[in-house]
């Protein structure tokens, strides 16, 4: 439910609320089985930064995201590492 709350305030505009939302989620390791609340906390996390224009802290969210895609990738989710590549070369740019 956390982290659906969170979505809605990176929907709003509001991600500065996310990102002390999501940091008592993300600030363990990564959770046995990397469940989609995880990956998605991790996600929005990467945009957020990135709206905020920090771009160093974007970049540290989805290179941890990578390493989470690339354990995707092995379950054959290869539409999930995709869209994580294609935000994460945003936050290059």
């Amino acid at each position: 439910l956390l982290v659906e709350q969170a979505k809605l305030r990176f929907e709003q505009g509001r991600c500065a609320e996310m990102l002390e939302m999501t940091l008592p989620l993300i600030s363990r390791s990564n959770p046995a089985g990397l469940p989609a609340w995880f990956r998605d906390a991790v996600w929005f996390r990467g945009n957020c930064f990135q709206r905020l224009g920090d771009f160093a802290a974007s970049r540290r969210e989805f290179d941890r995201l990578l390493g989470i895609s690339w354990v995707l990738q092995q379950r054959q989710d290869f539409i999930m590492r995709a869209w994580v590549e294609m935000d994460y070369a945003e936050a290059l740019i």
